[in-house]
């Protein structure tokens, strides 16, 4: 049975991050950036989240989940909070790399915690329940930064993805704390790639 609290924090993440990504090319033009950078700053989202994916699997292993899970709402919400005060390129890229690395941590801990929480005959029915939340509840939020935007502006929907975040960070303390493992080992095991 999966934790109450990791699906909470799994869907207020999911729907935080849809609420704010699902208009960031369209934010990032109407600052009069040139299209092509439009491009390249949008697409840097899903491309770090697969180049990220090594580094923050290391950090994933190497940490109790507890831990892991409040450092990835602490690094997304900071991260994200910066990404509207910047209208410079490359402070805006620093900004979205590093919410992406923090993504990707929330990603890997995700996995430890469903690997850790069902038993081996059940994982792709526990994996396959997590996909589905948190699926509708980016769905969610995409259907919702429209008419935020409309009502409130740009502002309203990263102050909106910003709370979701906050509210994260506490319930991350109510998430099963699987134990990480060293440094070490979780080094050798990037190695071992």
């Amino acid at each position: 049975v999966l934790n109450p609290a990791f699906l909470a924090t799994a869907s207020a993440a999911a729907v935080a991050h849809a609420l704010w990504y699902t208009l960031f090319p369209i934010y990032l033009r109407s600052s009069a950036m040139e299209l092509w950078l439009v491009g390249v700053i949008s697409s840097l989202t899903l491309t770090l989240f697969f180049v990220l994916a090594l580094p923050a699997g290391v950090a994933a292993d190497a940490i109790p989940t507890r831990t892991a899970l409040a450092l990835a709402s602490a690094g997304q919400l900071s991260s994200l909070l910066l990404v509207p005060l910047t209208s410079h390129p490359l402070p805006l890229l620093a900004s979205v790399a590093a919410y992406t690395f923090f993504m990707a941590l929330r990603g890997q801990v995700s996995l430890r915690l469903l690997a850790a929480s069902g038993s081996r005959r059940s994982w792709g029915t526990t994996y396959s329940a997590y996909l589905l939340l948190v699926g509708a509840s980016g769905v969610a939020g995409t259907y919702l930064s429209g008419p935020l935007v409309e009502r409130r502006g740009f502002s309203a929907v990263y102050l909106a993805s910003a709370a979701l975040f906050l509210l994260t960070l506490p319930l991350s303390r109510f998430v099963e704390n699987v134990p990480g493992s060293s440094g070490r080992r979780a080094t050798g095991s990037a190695r071992a790639l």
